[in-house]
C-alpha cells in the first residue's frame, strides 16, 4: 500500500471488488498477504474516504512504529 505502483484504486473502469482482487493478487504475487485490516483500507481508498498516506500512517501506529522511531530509522539507514 506504498502508492507508488502506478495502480489507481479510483479507476473509473474497475469495480471495488475487482481492485480488492487486484490488489490481492498482486501482494500474494509478491509473496504477502492481504489480511482484514488491509482489505478495509484499500476499500477506504478506493471510495475516497481517505488516502494511501493516512493508512499508511495508521499501520505504522498498529505496529507500534512512532513516526520518530520511523524518521531515526531512516537517518540510521543513510
Amino acid at each position: 500500500m506504498n502508492g507508488e505502483s502506478g495502480f489507481n484504486f479510483a479507476d473509473e473502469r474497475r469495480s471495488e471488488d475487482e481492485t480488492i482482487a487486484y490488489a490481492q493478487c498482486m501482494t500474494k504475487m509478491a509473496g504477502g498477504e492481504l489480511n482484514g485490516d488491509d482489505i478495509a483500507a484499500l476499500r477506504r481508498i478506493y471510495r475516497g474516504e481517505t488516502t494511501p498516506e493516512v493508512e499508511q500512517a495508521a499501520y505504522l501506529t498498529r505496529q507500534g512504529i512512532t513516526l520518530d522511531e520511523l524518521r531515526s530509522g531512516l537517518r540510521d539507514a543513510h
